[in-house]
């Protein structure tokens, strides 16, 4: 079939390309588990099903995490779901834990070579490359180096601060 092209909404974060893909020998991998990752959790914070959100499933020459609206147009799902990045507890924190613990392969065997994740981590439903190239130490690597990034950013500083603020002020005044 011929590729398919329409206007959607759509986020992206840089995945240090110029840094990680010559030092990673799965870095393409990781960049596709990582994304995988997020499309797994999406629903805990946004309402959304599998069929609403989608990725890029490149294979080589990955520079980025993209998440999109599967449906021409957009119906602002990946819209909603982008302000879940910037908070203590969001998105990619919920993606990198679920690569860290998931059930079924939390914990590679070091005479396994398989890092590619399961059905209950990564392997997500519409996968264009058939769950082929992903990796899900790869995914680690990058998902915990973008967390570090992403929380130096003012927009995250900004939303740590509002929730701590929120939080005092339901607390009350302390007693004497």
């Amino acid at each position: 079939m011929p590729p398919m092209e329409f206007d959607t909404n759509a986020f992206w974060i840089d995945a240090e390309a110029m840094t990680l893909n010559d030092v990673m020998i799965d870095y393409d991998a990781g960049v596709h588990a990582l994304s995988h990752a997020i499309l797994a959790v999406a629903p805990l914070f946004v309402p959304c099903a599998h069929s609403d959100l989608d990725c890029d499933h490149s294979r080589k020459g990955c520079t980025r995490v993209l998440i999109f609206d599967s449906r021409a147009g957009g119906v602002g799902t990946s819209s909603r779901l982008w302000e879940h990045i910037f908070r203590e507890g969001g998105l990619l924190e919920a993606a990198i834990e679920l690569l860290e613990e998931c059930p079924s392969f939390c914990h590679e065997v070091s005479t396994s070579s398989y890092g590619g994740g399961c059905p209950g981590c990564i392997q997500s439903v519409p996968c264009l490359n058939f769950q082929e190239d992903l990796s899900r130490k790869g995914g680690l690597i990058i998902g915990k180096r973008m967390l570090e990034r992403i929380r130096r950013t003012s927009h995250y500083k900004q939303n740590m601060k509002e929730m701590n603020d929120s939080t005092s002020s339901r607390v009350g005044p302390k007693s004497p």
